[in-house]
């Protein structure tokens, strides 16, 4: 019989030892099966948001939009909740929720952190636990800039073999919110929803044409894809003013059917034959961006001027004095439509020959500044009126109006009119030939663009002569 050696014999003893203890620690593990987000709004009770991908009671945190908030609110990362599980003689021995808030826009930033749990309850039979943590205290909104922001987390359970983490696949979970800012005084640069920190773009109006805006960079409205609204009686007036460094911008944010503001009805009849969807007196540096503008279909009477209900203007720019007009402002990115069944209807306006109010009456800019001046009209979609664009400067040559640009400088910003035409305007706007329509007017203009536009006239009833 051969004999063992000692050597020999605690080679093999070891590597069996090592096999063994490689199944037992093969065998320990420990998962998380749940977790939660634990949020406070606005003083609330704690509320849990569910971060796990199966189905429960409690809201998703992943995906939720939590609200809008102003410095008045607050909006607390109390904590956080996991139930875990463990076998094979893998232990929990505590847990985190991890947090950081950042600019939506300007992507993940920032460090996480971290909100420890505690143990709260054991299930004798599986041994599953759950660990719970509400520690934090910190109000997030601190600090902020208006603006739209995500909140990501992700849960992690501490142990033996080691620690693990539930985190949508390394993505983790977001959830986002938009923080309004100051309520009273000038509105800072930054983001503001529609709806959300201001019901209608029509609110939002009235606030900064009482308050004004402050600060660099821009004061943003983010206006919710399938937003609707109804304009007030004569238009959504905007007297406002942007600068070079803080301009002022409605643009629809989100995937969806344009934000769309309807004009008022009825249209009030009379003399002043002003009313439009959206007007800009003496507004400086306001980009309109991706609404649609649209008459009310109830609006539909007209027999004479002094009777008439209809809408005469999509957008119209005007100056608020002789010395203060309509510059650098852009409209982008719009569906205009109206009814040229009523001849005096205009997609886009802007005249320095006359006041917002007296259109028949000569009362032209009588300097630069009073000029309607460096606007552009790009990629609009205009339809369904006498007149596509008009633009009309001062009669005066030192007012004139200058840089003005209807369609770019590449087809991606040209305008489509269509359907224009046909009707000679009952009245004559002061400026305005007496027995023309056209598609795009340019009269009393110097330094300016004309390009990549895509015309298509609508049929001709009044030939002219």
């Amino acid at each position: 019989m051969k004999k063992l050696s000692l050597n020999t014999f605690s080679q093999k003893l070891y590597l069996t030892l090592l096999l063994v203890s490689s199944i037992m620690a093969s065998a320990q593990n420990i998962g998380i099966f749940e977790s939660y987000t634990i949020m406070s709004i606005n003083g609330g009770a704690n509320a849990l948001y569910d971060n796990a991908p199966q189905a429960t009671a409690s809201p998703d945190f992943q995906g939720a939009n939590l609200g809008a908030f102003n410095a008045t609110n607050s909006l607390v990362v109390k904590g956080g909740q996991n139930k875990t599980s463990k076998n094979g003689g893998g232990d929990v021995t505590g847990g985190n929720l991890y947090y950081r808030v950042w600019l939506t826009n300007a992507g993940q930033s920032g460090t996480f952190i971290a909100l420890p749990m505690i143990l709260t309850s054991t299930n004798a039979a599986s041994g599953d636990q759950q660990w719970d943590g509400t520690t934090g205290t910190a109000n997030i909104l601190t600090g902020l800039a208006p603006g739209n922001y995500t909140i990501e987390v992700y849960s992690e359970a501490t142990g033996t073999p080691g620690n693990v983490v539930q985190n949508n696949s390394s993505n983790n979970f977001r959830a986002t919110f938009t923080y309004c800012g100051p309520t009273t005084g000038a509105l800072p640069a930054g983001n503001y929803a529609i709806p959300g920190c201001f019901a209608t773009i029509n609110a939002a109006v009235t606030y900064i044409n009482s308050n004004g805006v402050t600060g660099s960079g821009a004061v943003q409205f983010d206006v919710a894809a399938g937003h609707t609204e109804t304009a007030p009686a004569g238009g959504i007036s905007l007297t406002a003013t942007g600068t070079a460094t803080t301009s002022i911008i409605f643009k629809k944010a989100g995937i969806g059917a344009n934000p769309t503001v309807t004009a008022f009805t009825p249209q009030v009849g009379g003399s002043s034959i002003n009313d439009a969807i959206i007007k800009l007196t003496g507004a400086d540096y306001i980009t309109i961006d991706g609404l649609t503008l649209q008459e009310n279909s109830a609006n539909t009477a007209f027999v004479t001027v002094a009777t008439n209900t209809m809408t005469e203007f999509g957008v119209a720019m005007f100056y608020a004095s002789a010395t203060n007009g309509a510059q650098n402002n852009t409209i982008q990115n719009c569906n205009i439509t109206l009814n040229k069944a009523y001849s005096n209807t205009f997609g886009i306006y802007s005249s320095t020959r006359h006041t917002a109010t007296s259109m028949l009456i000569l009362a032209a800019a009588t300097s630069a500044a009073g000029a309607n001046s460096n606007n552009k009209i790009y990629g609009n979609n205009i339809s369904n009126v006498n007149y596509g664009v008009m633009l009309q400067g001062s009669d005066s040559l030192t007012a004139i109006d200058t840089g003005n640009d209807i369609g770019g400088v590449a087809s991606g910003t040209g305008n489509t009119i269509s359907n224009v035409g046909g009707l000679i305007a009952v009245s004559v706007y002061n400026g305005r030939s007496t027995n023309s329509y056209a598609m795009i007017t340019m009269n009393q203009q110097i330094n300016d663009n004309v390009s990549f536009n895509t015309l298509t006239s609508g049929a001709v009833a009044s030939p002219i002569t």
